[in-house]
C-alpha cells in the first residue's frame, strides 16, 4: 500500500492536492465499473443503474472516497475484478487474468477484501450450475 502511495507522489506532484484529486478519480472510476460489472452480471440495465445510484448516495462511500487513506485503491481493484468477471462470463476467457490480477491486487493492499473472494466463487458457481429448484412459494 506505501508503494501506492509512493508512485502517486511521483507521477502527479502537482501540489498537495494531487493526491486527493487522484483519489476522487479512482473512487468514480470504482463505481464505473461496479455498474457495468453489475449490468453485466444481471443482464438488465435497471441493476447498474441501482447499483450506481446505490453507491453515490452511499455514506460510507461519501465519506472514505473523498479521503487519502488505503480504502479507494483496493475498492477500485475490486469493482475492476467484477467487472472483469462479468466479461469473463460472458465472452471468452481472456478477461479471467484481469479478474484474477485485480482480485490479487485488492487483496495484497487490505486483506479483508478477501471476503469478497466468497462472492465471486458463489457466482461461478451458480453460473456453472443454476439453481431451477423452488422452496415452497420461494422460486430460486
Amino acid at each position: 500500500m506505501q508503494l501506492w502511495w509512493t508512485m502517486w507522489g511521483y507521477l502527479a506532484p502537482f501540489g498537495e492536492g494531487s493526491p486527493l484529486a487522484i483519489t476522487i478519480v479512482v473512487s468514480l472510476f470504482s463505481i464505473v465499473f461496479l455498474v457495468l460489472g453489475t449490468r453485466n452480471l444481471f443482464k438488465r440495465d435497471s441493476a447498474g443503474l441501482i447499483m450506481g445510484l446505490w453507491m453515490a448516495t452511499n455514506p460510507l462511500h461519501v465519506a472514505w472516497s473523498t479521503s487519502i487513506y488505503n480504502v479507494m485503491p483496493p475498492f477500485f481493484f475490486m469493482s475492476l475484478s467484477l467487472f472483469c468477471l462479468s466479461k469473463a462470463l460472458d465472452s471468452s476467457r481472456k478477461w479471467s487474468w484481469l479478474a484474477g490480477l485485480s482480485f490479487g491486487l485488492a487483496v495484497s493492499m487490505r486483506v479483508d477484501s478477501a471476503v469478497l473472494g466468497v462472492l465471486w466463487s458463489a457466482i461461478l458457481i451458480y453460473k456453472k450450475y443454476p439453481l431451477k429448484a423452488s422452496i415452497g412459494p420461494i422460486a430460486l
